[in-house]
């Protein structure tokens, strides 16, 4: 029993402790429960008022919104958020019922809480165990995820995440002992105060982290009960989990954010890219684990850019890696819509492939219904948001054209042997 508490603490003080910092006081545009499938309640908080929408999966599970509410409130003033406590801890129901912690229901209630507020397709910031939640949710769901953002993430295969987890680099050995005689007391139930155990607990991560958010930011009978029950029965109830190649048939744009200081971590985060087929490894310099929280403002206007559905420029910030250069180019289909030029009034469709082809089609216009393959297109970031894309068509003429990702304007050249025709318009992703 004691191999299998140790196992499963592991997920429990898997990211940064919290320690004071400046306070966060975030727009709080509403709150309230969310009714689960089984008649549970699930607290939810949402924070700004803009028109774009995420929903945070929280890590733990149970950990609660606080432990990472603090270090997302500041993207309230781009993107409305949309926390919610997962059952078993936080100010959401504590099931009488243990059987209730498995993950069917973690799942279930993540799919509520997209019915509860009207959302067809869902971008997810993950954090911690989140990732593996979120997981589990694609492979049932893949069709409600339009992006996933992943947070310090909990490795893709429980062996390989356990052994990093189970590690004490940079403790001397009389913190670390006294370390997992907290965490032995929580998860046990024997602590008498569980909530200064936990904040204890927290105290003893390294003093130089920059991480303000908390496992402790709950009721005092909410964190026992989520140390006692579900931080122990939570990740079991998932088994040997292994998504390193479950999730390759999905095509869901993922970003995978780490800091580059983390170097026993790295290669779990490096398998996360590796386990989507549009994922992407953005590595942060002169950060660890918890990135978000070194490099606040680098990794805020990356992860912004990236729901907006925006290509990252990464030269000195850090590496982000993808399959293909421009990857929100390939293996998109983009419509073009052309308002001034010799094709004005004219709808375009340009699908471009992963081998490095482009089909386009006309949807709109004189010529509607008519389409051809040309072999090869080139797409190269100039700005931050901004995108060139040109191919040589089999007619002769070579068409270019700027790509702006903040307003969806466009401009280009259709240019052959002996002229050159200027065009505008506008365009969206539309798969």
């Amino acid at each position: 029993m004691k191999v299998l508490a140790a196992l499963s603490a592991v997920w429990v003080v898997f990211g940064p402790a919290a320690i004071a910092g400046q306070d966060v006081s975030p727009r709080v545009s509403a709150d309230g429960f969310v009714e689960t499938r089984d008649g549970l309640s699930l607290y939810y908080r949402v924070l700004g008022d803009a028109p774009d929408t995420a929903v945070v999966v929280h890590g733990g599970p149970g950990a609660g919104m606080g432990s990472i509410l603090p270090h997302l409130a500041p993207f309230a003033d781009s993107i409305t958020l949309i926390f919610y406590d997962q059952r078993g801890g936080g100010r959401s129901s504590l099931p009488a019922d243990t059987t209730r912690l498995a993950p069917e229901w973690f799942v279930a209630d993540l799919e509520s809480v997209r019915r509860f507020f009207g959302l067809e397709r869902m971008k997810l910031i993950a954090h911690s165990f989140g990732a593996i939640l979120v997981a589990r949710y694609l492979e049932l769901h893949p069709e409600r995820v339009e992006r996933l953002v992943l947070l310090g993430a909990t490795g893709p295969s429980r062996k390989e995440a356990a052994e990093v987890a189970r590690s004490t680099a940079g403790l001397d050995s009389a913190t670390a002992s006294r370390r997992q005689e907290l965490i032995n007391l929580l998860l046990s139930g024997q602590a008498e105060d569980p909530l200064a155990a936990c904040h204890e607990l927290e105290s003893l991560a390294d003093s130089s982290s920059n991480w303000r958010g908390s496992n402790c930011d709950m009721p005092p009978e909410a964190v026992r009960y989520y140390f006692h029950y579900t931080a122990r029965l939570g990740p079991r109830g998932f088994g040997a989990w292994d998504f390193t190649e479950r999730l390759k048939n999905l095509s869901v744009p993922v970003l995978v954010v780490h800091g580059s200081e983390d170097e026993a971590g790295a290669p779990l985060q490096r398998a996360w890219a590796d386990a989507f087929a549009d994922g992407r490894l953005w590595m942060i310099p002169e950060a660890g684990r918890g990135a978000i929280a070194d490099r606040p403002d680098l990794v805020r206007a990356g992860i912004l850019e990236f729901l907006r559905g925006v290509a990252h420029r990464s030269e000195g910030q850090g590496e982000m890696t993808s399959q293909n250069i421009a990857d929100e180019i390939a293996g998109k289909t983009i419509r073009w819509t052309w308002t001034e030029g010799p094709v004005a009034g004219t709808t375009h469709e340009h699908e471009f492939n992963e081998d490095g082809t482009v089909v386009w089609r006309v949807v709109e216009g004189p010529q509607a219904g008519h389409s051809a393959t040309e072999e090869e297109y080139a797409a190269l970031e100039i700005a931050d948001g901004v995108i060139a894309v040109s191919y040589l068509a089999a007619s002769g003429y070579t068409l270019t054209v700027v790509l702006n990702f903040e307003d969806n304007s466009m401009v280009g050249f259709a240019s052959g042997a002996d002229r050159w025709h200027p065009m505008k318009g506008t365009f969206e992703v539309i798969g």
